[in-house]
């Protein structure tokens, strides 16, 4: 059976893909939907200028990768090692720079309070994760090591 810090690091890992991959299925959506999400959000309408959509699909398009990619490491954390960390790393980051950015420019909190809160504790919690079960891997290796010698 697997150990329980790395079931635990697999689910956190499979909630930060669902939450990259629902963000990327907006590349899919039509902006009057984009409009009527930001309303119900914050009241607010986005704008509709080329640029702003080229980068919002962007966005989009970005986040379905980042989505796989957190599939592939929940999949297979052992295999892609160091990588784990990292994108916890970079998941916390990220959360931070929502946050604050959204109290730079005083946005509404319900614009970027998910979005931060989501990011720096799961990437903090993958980071532990990690380690716990990086920790527990090298405890089993010495136990069999020690009973090899007994």
């Amino acid at each position: 059976m697997e150990d329980m810090p790395m079931w635990r690091l697999k689910v956190c890992l499979w909630i930060v893909a669902a939450g990259c991959l629902a963000a990327g299925l907006t590349l899919f959506l039509p902006l009057s939907t984009y409009n009527s999400l930001a309303k119900m959000v914050a009241s607010t309408e986005l704008p509709s200028d080329a640029t702003f959509v080229y980068a919002l699909r962007a966005l989009s398009a970005t986040y379905l990768g980042i989505g796989v990619f957190f599939i592939l490491l929940a999949l297979h954390p052992r295999r892609y090692d160091i990588m784990v960390p990292f994108a916890g790393i970079a998941a916390a980051f990220v959360g931070l720079v929502c946050l604050v950015i959204g109290l730079i420019h005083g946005l509404p909190t319900t614009w970027f309070v998910g979005d931060a809160s989501f990011g720096i504790l799961l990437g903090l919690l993958i980071v532990q994760l990690w380690r716990d079960s990086y920790q527990e891997d090298r405890n089993d290796s010495a136990d069999a090591k020690t009973d090899e010698d007994s």
